[in-house]
């Protein structure tokens, strides 16, 4: 590493470092991280005159970081160049376009984002290996958002160590979010077409990850030996797994033994696969996983199947023209409260061992006993047309429970914040109706986060959100970072339609710089967000 000049008797500072070089910063962190820099250069630190004020540009540097911009293909020509002279704290912002390479984060905290999101700005693999490699411990603060990531391709090397044809997660726990992740492939005994994980418990959050296939477990997204995820938001869909040599598991999503994923607010639809278990999502191995409020639909091999001891709590979702909508077998026993699987087949086998469900508070067949089921019709909005919002007569509203216990443990505790009325609803969308209260036209009939007007904006902008029930509001303001800088609205309000201005200055006061920001409402379990543009 150079870590000055041809003349070492010049002393160096920011100016002369450039995106793409290593600044004074990354040359005081090399030397307190104990980094052998060469003979040579040791030996110049000891005898050039200008060393000693270079040390100390470094530590001054150092001292008032505040993490710089790399722009692609502006400042470097690739994304992996701009993150090789990347330092943690770092952005690396980049242009539309489609960018042939393979990436890896290398262990920083740095964040990774288009410019103008993941329609315009491509990753494309080549089908060469994983499009994006986070396997050097890399937390939360390594951020990929915005892209499309497609053209992955995971050849064998080992089947736990080889998957993830879009996005490979090893030991690391990244921030994976606003994505599409589209087109990749695993090879023969591989996992995990779009995401693989094995140790790693990243953030997946708003992507769409479809159309990808895996050769064995997980065409979306495979977890595998203690990988514990939040998976929230997302559209799981059109992924496939196929057998090839052996039965296959997961075609949406596949969760290995000692996985316990958060897995809530998604879309999970028409995944299939060939010869195997869980078109939707499959999950094997002891542990009590939590599928929260989902939406799984159309899936071929099952919408959820539990293997191997599987406890899973399958909570408040809504299950629909599944080919069945559970199947469990080896020994699994999971619960479901909460949820409608009308009109499906609930299949327990016991090919692999005998196995059990505990079905309450659910919308299913007359097949199903259990502490407050019902056997009727959801009376969904328009199914057919990927509506299942709950229309206001229905059997479902306020027919859940908000605690459920089996043999003395808690299953689900469901906050009064969550739910409208005397109870949750049974299924994924907690609708505004209550029963025994008649429609207010005054009130809004569901919860809207509308486009700020105007946008782009100088110096005002107006934000407008409709509430249908009295609610915790939390409406917040996050730069493309993903950093909270200001907060706008933390206070429960009642049923009505508000609006609020905001002049692009953080919670201090101080203006902001121009760039995009993201407003992101939360009220009760609804949570929307708009993106808005300040120019100064």
């Amino acid at each position: 590493t150079v870590i000055s000049g041809d003349d070492d008797s010049y002393a160096e500072g920011s100016e002369d470092f450039p995106p793409g070089s290593y600044p004074p910063v990354a040359v005081a962190q090399m030397i307190g991280s104990g980094w052998l820099i060469g003979v040579n250069d040791i030996h110049m630190l000891n005898t050039q005159p200008g060393n000693l004020e270079f040390i100390q540009n470094c530590i001054e540097y150092l001292a008032n970081w505040e993490g710089r911009t790399i722009h692609v293909p502006g400042d470097v020509p690739t994304i992996q160049a701009a993150i090789d002279s990347a330092i943690n704290g770092d952005t690396v912002l980049v242009a539309p376009g489609t960018y042939h390479e393979n990436i890896s984060f290398f262990g920083k905290a740095i964040a990774v984002i288009s410019e103008d999101g993941p329609e315009t700005t491509i990753i494309h693999g080549d089908s060469s290996t994983s499009v994006v490699h986070f396997d050097m411990g890399e937390t939360e603060d390594a951020v990929l958002a915005g892209f499309t990531i497609t053209g992955g391709m995971a050849y064998q090397i080992g089947p736990i160590l080889g998957g993830g044809g879009g996005i490979r997660c090893l030991a690391s726990s990244p921030t994976i979010r606003d994505n599409i992740i589209t087109g990749n492939h695993c090879d023969w005994y591989l996992d995990g077409g779009g995401i693989f994980c094995n140790f790693a418990s990243p953030l997946i959050l708003d992507n769409v990850i479809s159309n990808n296939s895996g050769a064995y477990n997980g065409g979306g997204i495979c977890l595998r030996n203690g990988s514990n995820p939040l998976i929230a938001g997302n559209r799981i869909e059109g992924n496939v797994t196929a057998s090839g040599y052996g039965i296959a598991y997961g075609a949406g999503l596949y969760v290995g033994a000692d996985c316990d994923p958060f897995i809530t607010g998604n879309l999970i639809a028409q995944n299939h696969l060939d010869v195997g278990y869980g078109g939707g999502i499959a999950i094997r191995g002891t542990g009590s996983q939590l599928l929260y409020r989902n939406v799984i639909v159309g899936n071929i091999g099952a919408g959820i199947v539990c293997f191997d001891s599987s406890s899973a709590r399958i909570v408040n979702n809504t299950l629909y023209a599944n080919e069945p909508a559970i199947y469990t077998d080896a020994f699994a026993h999971p619960v479901m409260v909460n949820s409608i699987a009308f009109h499906q087949e609930i299949v327990v086998g016991d090919d692999f061992g005998p196995s059990d469900i505990t079905i309450a508070y659910s919308n299913v067949s007359t097949d199903w006993p259990g502490m407050g089921n019902i056997y009727t019709d959801p009376q969904f909005s328009d199914a057919g047309a990927g509506d299942f919002n709950l229309q206001a007569p229905s059997p479902c509203v306020n027919a859940g429970t908000d605690l459920f216990l089996l043999d003395g443990d808690t299953i689900i505790t469901i906050p009064s914040a969550d739910y409208y009325g005397s109870a949750p609803d049974i299924g994924a969308l907690e609708s505004s109706y209550v029963v025994g209260l008649a429609d207010d036209p005054a009130i809004p009939k569901k919860f809207a986060l509308h486009a700020n007007y105007p946008n782009p904006f100088n110096p005002v902008t107006t934000i407008r959100y409709d509430l249908p029930s009295t609610t915790l509001v939390e409406l917040t303001i996050y730069d493309i970072q993903g950093r909270m800088v200001r907060q706008l609205v933390s206070v429960e309000q009642a049923a009505g339609r508000y609006s609020i201005e905001w002049s692009g200055t953080d919670d201090a006061g101080s203006a902001l710089g121009t760039g995009l920001y993201i407003c992101r409402l939360v009220a009760g379990t609804y949570a929307q967000s708009v993106k808005m543009v300040y120019l100064k």
